[in-house]
């Protein structure tokens, strides 16, 4: 199984929907989300943290422990559920399955970023490199 879900943070606009939305994600989740200054960034944080336990509901794992990597990762003990969250511009999105998965979602910029040569492979440099409508096809 296999299960892609997402949210934008406008559904997080109303207090009380954010309250609401702290009273459904784990304390840890709370905290980083409470130590968080930028308003846009701590409701991407929490509208990730919902996904993550709707995506453990779906799998069935709702209640196992949810620890964190070194670099912040969230990561359950089970070997059979894995997910992945990412969050850009005003959405946030968590897919989960029963196999190793990865999603990664970038808000579409005007321009190419400075730092290209860190983000692209050699050949999807050059593909931008050749083409007259390089932002574009960014």
């Amino acid at each position: 199984m296999i299960g892609l879900l997402y949210m934008h943070i406008h559904a997080l606009e109303e207090e009380a929907a954010f309250t609401a939305g702290m009273h459904m994600v784990s304390s840890e989740r709370r905290e980083k989300v409470s130590s968080i200054k930028n308003p846009v960034s701590a409701k991407l944080s929490l509208a990730a943290g919902i996904l993550l336990q709707l995506a453990m509901k779906r799998m069935g794992a709702e209640g196992e422990e949810i620890r964190f990597g070194k670099h912040g990762k969230p990561i359950v003990n089970s070997t059979n559920v894995h997910f992945n969250l990412s969050h850009s511009g005003s959405y946030a999105v968590c897919v989960y399955g029963d196999i190793p998965l990865g999603v990664d979602i970038q808000k579409i910029k005007e321009q190419i970023p400075k730092q290209r040569a860190r983000i692209l492979s050699p050949e999807e440099e050059a593909y931008l490199s050749c083409s007259k409508e390089a932002e574009k096809r960014f």
